[in-house]
């Protein structure tokens, strides 16, 4: 069987032979990587009892978000300035508004949200 194997691989370029080479050793590395993994393997689960679900991890918080209230521009017809120009009246700055709301999370996944609380905090 190896005679064959030798006469084939005599036959073939120095090219062709390397390739060949390339990848049986590829080939090994992959399957050492894959039979001794260099890290250790995650822990298992407990065993489950046949019949018994596992309960959710339920966690309820309290989350505050806060959003700017754009002002209001206000344009003004003035008689006293040239036709066509306009006049632009400004009220103040931006406005903070704070919602705190009470969100529910099961197995870390947020699955509901309630607003508790809307307040401005700068008009």
């Amino acid at each position: 069987m190896f005679g064959r194997f030798k006469g084939w691989f005599s036959a073939l370029s120095f090219i062709g032979k390397a390739g060949i080479i390339l990848a049986v050793v590829s080939t090994s590395a992959i399957v050492n990587a894959v039979i001794q993994p260099n890290s250790t393997p995650p822990p298992e689960p407990p065993p489950q009892v046949q019949g018994e679900k596992t309960e959710p991890k339920v966690e309820v918080k309290t989350e505050t978000t806060t959003e700017e209230i754009p002002y209001d521009t206000k344009t003004i017809d003035d008689p006293n300035l040239a036709a066509g120009t306009n006049k632009t009246q400004t009220d103040g700055v931006n406005g903070i508004k704070s919602k705190t709301w009470k969100v529910t999370y099961t197995n870390d996944k947020e699955t509901n949200r309630i607003l508790e609380k809307e307040e401005i905090s700068t008009q």
